[in-house]
Protein backbone atom coordinates (compact mmCIF):
# COMPACT_ATOMS: atom_id res chain seq x y z
CA UNK A 1 0.00 0.00 0.00
CA UNK A 2 1.29 3.49 -0.83
CA UNK A 3 1.92 5.96 1.98
CA UNK A 4 -0.01 8.76 0.22
CA UNK A 5 -3.52 7.59 1.06
CA UNK A 6 -5.29 10.87 0.26
CA UNK A 7 -3.13 12.05 -2.66
CA UNK A 8 -5.77 11.19 -5.28
CA UNK A 9 -9.37 12.27 -5.53
CA UNK A 10 -11.31 9.08 -6.23
CA UNK A 11 -11.60 5.79 -4.39
CA UNK A 12 -12.35 2.94 -6.81
CA UNK A 13 -13.53 -0.46 -5.60
CA UNK A 14 -14.61 -3.44 -7.67
CA UNK A 15 -14.48 -7.18 -8.07
CA UNK A 16 -12.16 -8.56 -10.74
CA UNK A 17 -12.26 -11.94 -12.43
CA UNK A 18 -8.72 -12.43 -13.77
CA UNK A 19 -5.93 -15.03 -13.89
CA UNK A 20 -3.61 -14.94 -10.90
CA UNK A 21 -0.54 -14.67 -13.12
CA UNK A 22 -1.70 -11.32 -14.53
CA UNK A 23 -2.75 -9.59 -11.31
CA UNK A 24 0.76 -8.76 -10.03
CA UNK A 25 1.68 -6.98 -13.27
CA UNK A 26 -1.69 -5.21 -13.20
CA UNK A 27 -0.92 -3.77 -9.75
CA UNK A 28 2.40 -2.44 -11.09
CA UNK A 29 0.53 -0.71 -13.93
CA UNK A 30 -1.98 0.74 -11.47
CA UNK A 31 0.86 2.17 -9.37
CA UNK A 32 1.62 4.54 -12.27
CA UNK A 33 -1.85 6.15 -12.02
CA UNK A 34 -2.88 5.62 -8.40
CA UNK A 35 -2.00 4.68 -4.85
CA UNK A 36 -3.55 2.97 -1.79
CA UNK A 37 -3.68 -0.17 -3.91
CA UNK A 38 -5.08 -3.19 -2.12
CA UNK A 39 -5.86 -6.43 -3.95
CA UNK A 40 -7.10 -9.46 -2.02
CA UNK A 41 -8.49 -12.82 -3.03
CA UNK A 42 -7.18 -15.61 -5.18
CA UNK A 43 -8.07 -18.41 -7.62
CA UNK A 44 -9.14 -15.93 -10.25
CA UNK A 45 -11.43 -13.76 -8.07
CA UNK A 46 -10.10 -10.51 -6.59
CA UNK A 47 -11.33 -7.60 -4.47
CA UNK A 48 -9.65 -4.43 -5.74
CA UNK A 49 -9.20 -1.03 -4.08
CA UNK A 50 -7.28 1.98 -5.43
CA UNK A 51 -7.14 5.78 -5.12
CA UNK A 52 -6.71 7.60 -8.44
CA UNK A 53 -7.46 10.69 -10.50
CA UNK A 54 -7.98 8.64 -13.68
CA UNK A 55 -10.92 6.28 -13.19
CA UNK A 56 -11.11 5.37 -16.86
CA UNK A 57 -7.48 4.26 -17.02
CA UNK A 58 -7.91 2.02 -13.96
CA UNK A 59 -10.92 0.27 -15.49
CA UNK A 60 -9.25 0.08 -18.90
CA UNK A 61 -6.23 -1.71 -17.41
CA UNK A 62 -8.52 -4.10 -15.53
CA UNK A 63 -10.40 -4.91 -18.74
CA UNK A 64 -7.06 -5.79 -20.29
CA UNK A 65 -6.60 -8.75 -17.96
CA UNK A 66 -10.10 -9.81 -16.97
CA UNK A 67 -13.63 -8.78 -16.11
CA UNK A 68 -14.22 -6.01 -13.54
CA UNK A 69 -17.70 -5.86 -12.01
CA UNK A 70 -19.65 -4.26 -9.15
CA UNK A 71 -17.69 -1.04 -9.66
CA UNK A 72 -18.09 1.68 -7.02
CA UNK A 73 -16.43 5.09 -7.11
CA UNK A 74 -16.41 7.65 -4.27
CA UNK A 75 -15.22 11.25 -4.42
CA UNK A 76 -12.69 11.53 -1.55
CA UNK A 77 -12.72 15.34 -1.79
CA UNK A 78 -16.46 15.41 -1.10
CA UNK A 79 -16.58 15.62 2.68
CA UNK A 80 -20.17 14.46 2.75
CA UNK A 81 -19.43 11.43 0.58
CA UNK A 82 -23.11 10.71 0.46
CA UNK A 83 -23.39 9.97 -3.25
CA UNK A 84 -21.01 7.59 -5.02
CA UNK A 85 -20.05 8.59 -8.55
CA UNK A 86 -21.62 6.68 -11.37
CA UNK A 87 -19.43 4.77 -13.82
CA UNK A 88 -20.71 2.36 -16.45
CA UNK A 89 -20.88 -1.22 -15.13
CA UNK A 90 -18.06 -3.31 -16.59
CA UNK A 91 -19.53 -5.32 -19.44
CA UNK A 92 -17.83 -6.90 -22.41
CA UNK A 93 -20.25 -7.53 -25.29
CA UNK A 94 -19.76 -10.39 -27.67
CA UNK A 95 -17.64 -9.46 -30.69
CA UNK A 96 -20.66 -9.59 -33.01
CA UNK A 97 -22.45 -7.10 -30.76
CA UNK A 98 -19.47 -4.79 -30.27
CA UNK A 99 -19.10 -4.12 -34.02
CA UNK A 100 -22.82 -3.67 -34.73
CA UNK A 101 -23.70 -0.25 -36.24
CA UNK A 102 -26.89 -0.22 -34.14
CA UNK A 103 -26.29 -1.26 -30.54
CA UNK A 104 -28.74 -2.23 -27.81
CA UNK A 105 -28.61 -1.28 -24.13
CA UNK A 106 -30.94 -3.17 -21.81
CA UNK A 107 -32.00 -2.69 -18.19
CA UNK A 108 -31.84 -6.06 -16.44
CA UNK A 109 -32.14 -7.62 -12.99
CA UNK A 110 -30.46 -10.89 -12.03
CA UNK A 111 -27.31 -12.65 -13.16
CA UNK A 112 -29.17 -15.20 -15.26
CA UNK A 113 -31.13 -12.47 -17.04
CA UNK A 114 -27.94 -10.46 -17.65
CA UNK A 115 -26.22 -13.49 -19.15
CA UNK A 116 -29.22 -14.11 -21.39
CA UNK A 117 -29.19 -10.55 -22.75
CA UNK A 118 -25.43 -10.77 -23.29
CA UNK A 119 -25.95 -13.92 -25.36
CA UNK A 120 -28.65 -12.09 -27.33
CA UNK A 121 -25.94 -9.56 -28.29
CA UNK A 122 -26.63 -6.37 -26.38
CA UNK A 123 -23.83 -3.79 -26.24
CA UNK A 124 -24.55 -2.66 -22.69
CA UNK A 125 -26.27 -3.75 -19.49
CA UNK A 126 -27.85 -1.38 -16.95
CA UNK A 127 -28.40 -3.16 -13.60
CA UNK A 128 -31.94 -2.54 -12.40
CA UNK A 129 -30.58 -2.13 -8.87
CA UNK A 130 -32.95 -0.76 -6.25
CA UNK A 131 -36.72 -1.04 -6.38
CA UNK A 132 -37.13 2.33 -8.12
CA UNK A 133 -34.75 1.24 -10.86
CA UNK A 134 -31.75 3.04 -12.34
CA UNK A 135 -31.63 6.81 -12.73
CA UNK A 136 -31.39 8.56 -16.08
CA UNK A 137 -27.71 9.30 -15.32
CA UNK A 138 -27.01 5.60 -14.75
CA UNK A 139 -28.68 4.72 -18.06
CA UNK A 140 -26.84 7.54 -19.81
CA UNK A 141 -23.45 6.29 -18.60
CA UNK A 142 -24.06 2.90 -20.21
CA UNK A 143 -25.45 4.39 -23.44
CA UNK A 144 -22.40 6.64 -23.78
CA UNK A 145 -20.09 3.68 -23.12
CA UNK A 146 -21.72 1.53 -25.83
CA UNK A 147 -19.53 1.12 -28.95
CA UNK A 148 -22.23 2.15 -31.45
CA UNK A 149 -23.24 5.72 -32.25
CA UNK A 150 -26.84 4.53 -32.74
CA UNK A 151 -28.40 2.90 -29.69
CA UNK A 152 -31.71 1.25 -28.91
CA UNK A 153 -32.66 1.21 -25.23
CA UNK A 154 -34.85 -1.51 -23.70
CA UNK A 155 -36.14 -0.28 -20.30
CA UNK A 156 -37.83 -3.64 -19.59
CA UNK A 157 -40.04 -1.98 -16.97
CA UNK A 158 -43.10 0.17 -17.57
CA UNK A 159 -41.96 2.70 -14.94
CA UNK A 160 -38.61 3.18 -16.67
CA UNK A 161 -39.97 3.94 -20.14
CA UNK A 162 -40.35 7.71 -19.50
CA UNK A 163 -36.92 7.79 -17.85
CA UNK A 164 -35.34 6.13 -20.87
CA UNK A 165 -37.07 8.55 -23.23
CA UNK A 166 -35.01 11.41 -21.76
CA UNK A 167 -31.75 9.89 -23.01
CA UNK A 168 -31.77 11.05 -26.63
CA UNK A 169 -31.65 14.71 -25.56
CA UNK A 170 -28.76 14.06 -23.18
CA UNK A 171 -26.26 12.39 -25.50
CA UNK A 172 -24.58 13.04 -28.83
CA UNK A 173 -25.66 9.56 -29.92
CA UNK A 174 -28.88 8.76 -31.73
CA UNK A 175 -31.14 6.93 -29.27
CA UNK A 176 -34.53 5.30 -29.71
CA UNK A 177 -36.44 3.62 -26.89
CA UNK A 178 -38.31 0.43 -27.64
CA UNK A 179 -40.80 0.67 -24.76
CA UNK A 180 -40.53 -2.84 -23.36
CA UNK A 181 -42.50 -3.07 -20.12
CA UNK A 182 -41.00 -6.32 -18.81
CA UNK A 183 -37.99 -8.60 -19.11
CA UNK A 184 -39.94 -11.10 -21.28
CA UNK A 185 -40.81 -8.30 -23.70
CA UNK A 186 -37.15 -7.29 -23.77
CA UNK A 187 -36.11 -10.84 -24.60
CA UNK A 188 -38.70 -10.96 -27.37
CA UNK A 189 -37.43 -7.64 -28.72
CA UNK A 190 -33.91 -9.05 -28.89
CA UNK A 191 -35.23 -11.97 -30.93
CA UNK A 192 -36.06 -9.39 -33.58
CA UNK A 193 -32.64 -7.73 -33.42
CA UNK A 194 -29.94 -8.17 -36.05
CA UNK A 195 -26.36 -6.98 -35.61
CA UNK A 196 -26.25 -6.43 -39.38
CA UNK A 197 -29.03 -3.83 -39.41
CA UNK A 198 -27.67 -0.35 -40.19
CA UNK A 199 -30.88 1.67 -39.80
CA UNK A 200 -31.73 2.67 -36.25
CA UNK A 201 -35.38 3.26 -37.08
CA UNK A 202 -35.79 -0.02 -38.97
CA UNK A 203 -34.17 -1.95 -36.13
CA UNK A 204 -36.42 -0.29 -33.55
CA UNK A 205 -39.52 -0.98 -35.59
CA UNK A 206 -38.69 -4.67 -36.00
CA UNK A 207 -37.85 -5.05 -32.31
CA UNK A 208 -41.06 -3.28 -31.24
CA UNK A 209 -43.10 -5.71 -33.33
CA UNK A 210 -41.25 -8.67 -31.80
CA UNK A 211 -41.82 -7.36 -28.26
CA UNK A 212 -45.55 -7.05 -28.95
CA UNK A 213 -45.81 -10.63 -30.19
CA UNK A 214 -45.67 -12.26 -26.74
CA UNK A 215 -47.84 -12.35 -23.62
CA UNK A 216 -45.89 -11.24 -20.55
CA UNK A 217 -46.87 -12.30 -17.04
CA UNK A 218 -45.48 -12.17 -13.53
CA UNK A 219 -46.05 -13.58 -10.05
CA UNK A 220 -45.32 -11.31 -7.08
CA UNK A 221 -46.08 -11.18 -3.39
CA UNK A 222 -48.21 -8.39 -1.90
CA UNK A 223 -46.14 -6.09 0.31
CA UNK A 224 -49.16 -4.53 2.03
CA UNK A 225 -52.91 -4.87 2.45
CA UNK A 226 -54.82 -3.33 -0.44
CA UNK A 227 -58.02 -3.40 -2.41
CA UNK A 228 -57.54 -4.29 -6.08
CA UNK A 229 -60.19 -3.83 -8.74
CA UNK A 230 -61.49 -7.21 -9.84
CA UNK A 231 -59.78 -9.08 -6.99
CA UNK A 232 -61.17 -7.43 -3.89
CA UNK A 233 -59.16 -7.30 -0.68
CA UNK A 234 -55.52 -8.34 -0.91
CA UNK A 235 -53.69 -9.18 2.31
CA UNK A 236 -49.98 -8.65 2.79
CA UNK A 237 -48.21 -11.88 1.86
CA UNK A 238 -50.78 -12.94 -0.76
CA UNK A 239 -49.42 -14.12 -4.09
CA UNK A 240 -50.56 -12.09 -7.10
CA UNK A 241 -50.47 -13.19 -10.71
CA UNK A 242 -50.54 -10.47 -13.35
CA UNK A 243 -50.63 -10.01 -17.10
CA UNK A 244 -48.46 -7.14 -18.32
CA UNK A 245 -48.54 -5.60 -14.86
CA UNK A 246 -52.30 -5.93 -14.33
CA UNK A 247 -53.26 -8.23 -11.42
CA UNK A 248 -55.72 -10.96 -12.43
CA UNK A 249 -55.14 -13.71 -9.82
CA UNK A 250 -54.61 -13.63 -6.05
CA UNK A 251 -54.21 -16.49 -3.59
CA UNK A 252 -52.49 -17.24 -0.29
CA UNK A 253 -50.75 -20.20 -1.94
CA UNK A 254 -47.99 -19.74 -4.53
CA UNK A 255 -48.67 -22.99 -6.38
CA UNK A 256 -52.36 -22.16 -6.70
CA UNK A 257 -51.52 -18.69 -7.99
CA UNK A 258 -49.10 -20.06 -10.57
CA UNK A 259 -51.45 -22.74 -11.91
CA UNK A 260 -54.47 -20.40 -11.97
CA UNK A 261 -52.42 -17.86 -13.94
CA UNK A 262 -51.27 -20.51 -16.40
CA UNK A 263 -54.80 -21.80 -16.90
CA UNK A 264 -56.05 -18.27 -17.55
CA UNK A 265 -53.46 -17.63 -20.26
CA UNK A 266 -53.63 -21.11 -21.78
CA UNK A 267 -57.14 -20.50 -23.06
CA UNK A 268 -55.25 -19.07 -26.05
CA UNK A 269 -53.17 -21.32 -28.33
CA UNK A 270 -49.68 -21.21 -26.77
CA UNK A 271 -46.70 -23.06 -28.23
CA UNK A 272 -43.97 -22.00 -25.79
CA UNK A 273 -43.88 -20.93 -22.15
CA UNK A 274 -40.68 -19.51 -20.68
CA UNK A 275 -40.45 -19.20 -16.90
CA UNK A 276 -37.74 -17.03 -15.31
CA UNK A 277 -37.26 -17.99 -11.66
CA UNK A 278 -36.17 -15.06 -9.52
CA UNK A 279 -34.07 -14.77 -6.39
CA UNK A 280 -37.16 -15.33 -4.21
CA UNK A 281 -38.60 -18.20 -6.23
CA UNK A 282 -39.75 -21.34 -4.41
CA UNK A 283 -37.44 -24.24 -5.38
CA UNK A 284 -40.27 -26.76 -5.08
CA UNK A 285 -42.53 -24.78 -7.44
CA UNK A 286 -39.67 -24.20 -9.86
CA UNK A 287 -38.83 -27.92 -9.94
CA UNK A 288 -42.46 -28.99 -10.42
CA UNK A 289 -43.97 -26.51 -12.86
CA UNK A 290 -42.47 -28.05 -16.03
CA UNK A 291 -43.95 -31.48 -15.24
CA UNK A 292 -47.33 -29.91 -14.50
CA UNK A 293 -47.38 -28.08 -17.84
CA UNK A 294 -46.26 -31.22 -19.68
CA UNK A 295 -49.14 -33.14 -18.09
CA UNK A 296 -51.83 -30.48 -18.53
CA UNK A 297 -50.72 -29.09 -21.91
CA UNK A 298 -48.66 -31.78 -23.67
CA UNK A 299 -48.45 -29.83 -26.93
CA UNK A 300 -46.84 -26.82 -25.26
CA UNK A 301 -43.09 -26.59 -24.70
CA UNK A 302 -41.94 -25.09 -21.40
CA UNK A 303 -38.47 -23.71 -20.66
CA UNK A 304 -37.66 -22.95 -17.00
CA UNK A 305 -34.64 -20.68 -16.48
CA UNK A 306 -32.78 -19.34 -13.45
CA UNK A 307 -33.16 -15.60 -13.97
CA UNK A 308 -32.12 -14.44 -10.51
CA UNK A 309 -34.19 -11.23 -10.82
CA UNK A 310 -34.85 -9.46 -7.53
CA UNK A 311 -38.31 -7.94 -7.77
CA UNK A 312 -40.35 -10.76 -9.33
CA UNK A 313 -40.17 -14.32 -7.96
CA UNK A 314 -41.46 -15.45 -11.35
CA UNK A 315 -41.62 -13.86 -14.79
CA UNK A 316 -43.33 -15.70 -17.62
CA UNK A 317 -43.46 -15.37 -21.38
CA UNK A 318 -46.12 -16.99 -23.58
CA UNK A 319 -45.75 -17.37 -27.34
Amino acid sequence: MSEHVESHRYEVLFLLDAPTALVEDLQKQWSQVGDSIVVTGGEGAWNCHIHTDDIGRIIELALGVGRPRAIRVTDLFDTGRSTPMMVPPAFEPYIEAAVAPVGVVAVVSGEGIAELFASLLVQGIVPAGRAMGPSVDEMLAVVDAAPASQVIVLPNNRNLVPVAEELDALTTKDVIVVPTRSIPQGVAAMMGYSTGEESLHDAAQTMSAAASSIISAEVNRALRDARVDGLGEIVRGDWIGGLDGTPIIADRDLWATMTKLLRRVMTAPIELITVYAGADADPAVTATIADWVASEYPRTVIDVRDGGQAEHPYLLSFE
